[in-house]
């Protein structure tokens, strides 16, 4: 009988080998028909059973031919097997222990499948079991220390991975994927330079690993060597251009290094190869604010979180483009409900500053700034915003000392040497401003609004050429209406010397695309409109040329309406003048009447220090003061006063004390220019805000007028000249709503001095 069944296995096993399956199992079944038990035919039709995907049935007889055989090594091999493939690690792993229990040594093969399935389940502890006992066996073959690493790695035993990446490298230094293993694990914990060098190594070994290529790049970039990562990622994708980490991490790359439109084509590229590629759609999200596409931007963001809705980060990303297109309340509402999702967030506290900044609650936005930094007292943004809110409260000193803060904490945070030098500016320390607006330019070449203050800057402190200089390397910028606001800058030093083509040229110039230009750029497209119209008069209107102008001048010092008597020919006191503007922009009476230092001061005491002693003088300041929406009238709605008398009393006789006293040591001959009557579109204001104005514009000449005589100066009228008789513009010598022409300039000497 016994050897009858085997010669039915035998049998059965022939057929099994050769295909033919059916003949096969019919033996088999025989033989367990009359011997169920049968360990070889339990096992041998089990296998069949795998073969026709009967696992259930498949388990049930591995497990009837182990019962009747535990020391068949192959038995437990195809019983574990099987579970595997039926996804039951545990049990599998449970078997594994039992068959070393009995005495089973399994090959190395075998063990090595268990500890990856083991792995890929998430079971990294039960993996790690049987990596130990693997090197136990096999203490000198490096796959095995390899895969212990990535198992340790994934339990979050980082410096035991390492070790293990470190003795796989140590048993074959050649061995590609521990190298790589170990460069992404330096990578994770901080360790970029080492990183940086490991990844070098596997290239070497590999020139063709495409994902060594993109780690080395993020590495690279995370390093802050932006070129060198542009580079590598380049290749990577001509190795692999199907690659969308690769492509994100160049995207990210472009925009460390602020080329935004590549760093769109890139990120978009990404999303396109894997759609739900998160990391991609915020990152899209950020540049999309860059380019001030909020709406684009909130979809971006939206969709992040409909693939990760507990993503803090990305909903705290939501609110900065809630805030920045004006969804102040919906920003503010987010936030707060981030907020009490997690309060230790500083992300989340210096964000709904931003926003209380914006709605113009600075007190409020302090109390988040300082909420931040307690949560992370290395909070960079934090400081320099509290720098920023704290200027706006006035409190100076405190501003300064967050700026600085900032700085020592990243010497490369090239935004804080930019506010810094803009408040160092409020208190006339333009040396100290320019050296920090060029550490700007030093860490961000471009940085162009740096770019712009610095030019300005040197223009106050009559550093002309090299301010020149500057604004003619950025006048072709686009972004943020730079080159446009270079542009203008660049004509108005070429007005100012009287190259009037040149001033023509560039305003041509740098009108490439007025429909795209912002509010950036708002008092330059004043400018541009106004020195358009002088440069046309200039055109049509032939000056008379008195004879004895060629070296005798009359400097007009002033804001902006100073440019229209530039280069005028008048007579004045029976002598006859050429008249050079000497531009102050911005400066109101106010600016130099104060206590403080400012550089409206260091600019007019340079001017005053540079011209011959006992010139004539006309003071062309004090219009800005009187503007409806700023000076005299913002302070006496502020502080909720209907008397503007006290307030312009007190302007002008601090402005005259100040121009008294720094004329003492020039005994400049003064003239003072009055303030034109309004020229407003009167559809834009109500109608008790016009009468205000025109009540204060009338009060401030009256009393200029009486400070004038008082302090024994000239006056020149030009609110007589320009009065209706109503207070309001006669609308004969203005060029537009603010300025007048030089016609208005010659008339108002004939006849209004």
């Amino acid at each position: 009988m016994k050897s009858n069944i085997q010669k039915k296995i035998q049998e059965g096993v022939y057929f099994h080998q050769n295909g033919n399956l059916n003949k096969a199992e019919k033996l088999y079944r025989s033989v367990l028909k009359t011997n169920p038990n049968n360990a070889d035919a339990n096992h041998n039709l089990g296998v069949l059973c795998v073969s026709k995907n009967k696992t259930r049935e498949a388990l049930n007889l591995f497990n009837l031919a182990l019962t009747a055989n535990p020391k068949i090594e192959q038995f437990w091999v195809s019983y574990i097997d099987i579970l595997i493939r039926d996804k039951r690690i545990d049990k599998a792993n449970q078997l594994v222990h039992q068959a070393e229990t009995a005495g089973i040594k399994f090959e190395r093969a075998h063990l090595q499948k268990l500890a990856f399935e083991l792995h890929q389940s998430g079971k990294y502890e039960d993996a790690i079991v049987i990596h130990n006992k693997l090197i136990k066996i096999y203490p000198k073959i490096p796959d095995i220390y390899n895969n212990l690493g990535i198992s340790l790695e994934k339990s979050e035993k980082l410096e035991e991975a390492k070790e293990c990446f470190r003795r796989s490298i140590s048993l074959n230094s050649n061995f590609t994927i521990a190298h790589y293993n170990l460069a992404n694990l330096y990578k994770v914990s901080g360790k970029l330079k080492k990183a940086e060098e490991t990844f070098r190594k596997v290239i070497s070994l590999d020139p063709n690993f495409h994902q060594a290529y993109n780690n080395l790049g993020s590495t690279l970039k995370d390093l802050g060597k932006l070129e060198e990562s542009k580079n590598v990622l380049t290749q990577a994708l001509k190795i692999k251009k199907d690659y969308p980490e690769a492509c994100y991490n160049l995207g990210a790359t472009f925009y460390e290094l602020c080329y935004f439109e590549k760093a769109e084509f890139h990120i978009r590229n990404a999303i396109n190869l894997k759609p739900n590629f998160i990391q991609a759609i915020n990152t899209l999200g950020l540049i999309l604010i860059k380019f001030r596409r909020f709406e684009e931007a909130e979809l971006s963001f939206k969709k992040a979180i409909e693939i990760d809705p507990n993503n803090l980060s990305i909903k705290n990303n939501l609110s900065v483009v809630l805030k920045d297109s004006g969804k102040l309340n919906e920003a503010r509402l987010l936030l707060d409900d981030l907020i009490i999702l997690n309060p230790a967030m500083p992300e989340l506290h210096n964000n709904l500053g931003l926003v209380f900044h914006e709605l113009e609650k600075f007190d409020d936005a302090k109390i988040c700034f300082r909420n931040a930094i307690k949560l992370n007292t290395n909070f960079i943004s934090a400081y320099n915003n509290l720098g920023i809110t704290l200027r706006k409260l006035k409190d100076f000193k405190s501003s300064e000392l967050n700026f600085r803060k900032v700085i020592e904490l990243e010497p490369n945070f090239f935004e804080s040497y930019n506010n810094l030098a803009n408040l160092l500016i409020l208190f006339g320390r333009l040396e100290e401003a320019a050296q920090n607006y060029k550490e700007a330019l030093t860490i961000n070449p471009k940085y162009y609004d740096a770019a712009l203050n610095l030019a300005s800057t040197l223009h106050n402190l009559n550093e002309n050429d090299e301010a020149i200089n500057i604004l003619e390397n950025i006048k072709k910028i686009k972004e943020k209406d730079i080159g446009f606001r270079a542009g203008v800058s660049l004509s108005i030093s070429a007005f100012l010397r009287g190259n009037f083509v040149n001033c023509k040229n560039i305003l041509k110039a740098s009108l490439y695309d007025i429909e795209s230009l912002s509010n950036n750029s708002k008092n330059e497209q004043i400018y541009h409109q106004y020195l358009s119209k002088i440069l046309k008069w200039h055109d049509t209107k032939t000056q008379k040329k008195l004879k004895n102008t060629d070296n005798k001048f009359l400097y007009v010092i002033g804001d902006s309406h100073s440019l229209a008597s530039h280069l005028l020919y008048i007579k004045y006191l029976d002598e006859e003048f050429t008249c050079d503007a000497k531009l102050i922009m911005g400066c109101k009476q106010w600016h130099l009447g104060n206590k403080q230092n400012n550089q409206y001061k260091r600019k007019f005491e340079l001017i005053f220090n540079d011209i011959p002693k006992s010139s004539y003088v006309l003071l062309s300041i004090g219009e800005i003061d009187c503007r409806i929406d700023g000076g005299i009238m913002h302070y006496i709605k502020k502080i909720n006063s209907s008397d503007a008398n006290k307030v312009i009393k007190k302007t002008i006789s601090d402005y005259f004390d100040y121009v008294s006293l720094k004329n003492r040591e020039y005994n400049h001959k003064i003239i003072i220019q009055g303030v034109p009557c309004p020229n407003l579109d009167l559809s834009l204001y109500t109608k008790d805000d016009i009468k205000k104005l025109i009540e204060v514009i009338s009060l401030f000449n009256k009393e200029l007028l009486k400070q004038t005589k008082e302090k024994q100066f000239k006056f020149l009228d030009l609110h007589k000249l320009t009065n209706k008789g109503n207070g309001f513009s006669n609308r004969i010598w203005h060029l537009e709503d603010i300025h007048l022409s030089p016609s208005a300039m010659q008339e108002a000497w004939k006849n209004y001095i």
